[in-house]
């Protein structure tokens, strides 16, 4: 274990009936970089990263975190270890608050152990919006929000529960222009403040722009591992 990984994949292999999804993936993430992962449709990057949710059990690897082995995970083990994922569709509640979805399963009680304390959880939610810059009504519905706003209610989520590493799949794929340029700021902010970042696109001025290294896979199998400074041309070859 190099102590600068906060997170590694090794030797990752998943097989279903008759197919084998990934074959031999190894993924090596910094602490406080950005890594990007690309892939054409189909190449396993998001069976691959669904193993470190717990979402999918590998068939064969290991997966550390902080030097700590684990043969497969699960979404409350990851959770516990500092692991979230933010998936093209999103998992709020639109009949929720924005304070109400970042504690959802998790309220703040109130000092009988019984009643929701609602107002303490607005003042949190207030508290983690505030340290990623966004202006978010924690009592405003989810349902009214924008996509981007919806976005950052799910990333302050998951700061708010001291993630350490964020797996963002496609995250600019639902977004405006403008709503986009705003995540690039949030997520620069995570990565000053020492949050490990995978982000999946195929968009490659997005990975150019804020990516520190790239890795590549295609059909299942790791091809490389790139320093983003690179000519993108290298990338398509």
């Amino acid at each position: 274990m190099t102590e600068d990984y906060v997170l590694e994949l090794e030797h990752i292999r998943k097989e279903y009936p008759g197919v084998v999804a990934l074959k031999d993936v190894t993924l090596q993430l910094r602490r406080g970089e950005i890594l990007g992962l690309i892939g054409e449709n189909g190449a396993g990057k998001s069976t691959l990263i669904k193993c470190c949710s717990g979402a999918v059990i590998p068939t064969s690897g290991h997966i550390k975190i902080n030097g700590k082995t684990f043969d497969r995970m699960t979404p409350q083990l990851a959770a516990e270890n500092g692991i979230a994922i933010i998936y093209q569709e999103f998992n709020n509640v639109g009949e929720l608050s924005a304070a109400e979805n970042m504690f959802l399963g998790r309220p703040i009680l109130k000092k009988n152990g019984i009643v929701i304390d609602r107002k303490a959880m607005e003042e949190e939610a207030a508290k983690a919006f505030e340290q990623l810059n966004i202006k978010i009504n924690p009592r405003s519905l989810v349902k009214n929000l924008s996509v981007g706003y919806q976005q950052m209610v799910e990333i302050a989520k998951a700061i708010q529960q001291n993630a350490q590493v964020l797996i963002m799949d496609e995250p600019s794929a639902p977004l405006t222009n403008n709503e986009v340029e705003s995540m690039f700021k949030v997520v620069e902010l995570l990565k000053s403040r020492g949050v490990s970042i995978i982000y999946i696109s195929h968009r490659l001025e997005e990975i150019f722009r804020l990516s520190d290294r790239i890795e590549v896979i295609r059909d299942g199998e790791y091809v490389d591992t790139l320093i983003t400074d690179k000519d993108p041309a290298t990338i398509l070859r």
